[in-house]
């Protein structure tokens, strides 16, 4: 699982869907990018697993590419990149039903009904044990990720700007007041 103690990661969530589901021989593990951040989640994450201390993002595939499942349970996400990476990996992804999730991983992800322990961890417990629902998000994890690209985003983004100019108007704002 690819975790932050931020709220919005529903991190205690998710180690209380491990705790509670059937998944044996399994090992929660949560990477962090350094000591200030392994201290923030070590005490979410015992007894339940562990964290595993100086994992930076070029270490990340690896884990990916070795997880049988990676959890992704977050409330809320403005891309959700995290599954995406670890699809794009060849992961099995178990996803909460956020809108980002479904948008970015489509079929490529596994969801659970919500975001709560007992719909995680019945998620989890299903996953765990179907290897044929884990090969096929395997195969479409990778085809799924290559439909984003930085490049791609960049050339988007720069002709929304073009467009906004060449009408003279500046880029609509959001109603309402900006958080």
């Amino acid at each position: 699982m690819i975790a932050s103690h931020r709220r919005h990661k529903n991190l205690a969530a998710a180690v209380e869907a491990f705790r509670r589901a059937t998944v044996p021989e399994a090992e929660l593990v949560v990477p962090a990018r350094d000591a200030e951040a392994a201290g923030r989640l070590r005490p979410l994450v015992r007894p339940a697993g562990r964290v595993l201390e100086g994992v930076e993002d070029r270490h990340l595939p690896l884990l990916y590419a070795g997880a049988r499942v990676v959890l992704v349970p977050s409330r809320a996400e403005g891309f959700g990149l995290p599954g995406l990476e670890a699809a794009a990996c060849g992961a099995p992804v178990l996803a909460t039903p956020i809108p980002a999730h479904r948008e970015v991983l489509g079929d490529a992800a596994h969801y659970a009904v919500s975001g709560t322990p007992a719909a995680l961890a019945e998620a989890l417990s299903r996953l765990w044990d179907d290897e044929p629902l884990r090969d096929a998000l395997s195969r479409r994890g990778p085809l799924r990720a290559a439909r984003f690209s930085w490049s791609d985003t960049a050339e988007r983004t720069l002709a929304g700007y073009r467009e906004a100019v060449a009408g003279g108007r500046p880029p609509r704002r959001p109603a309402g007041p900006l958080v």
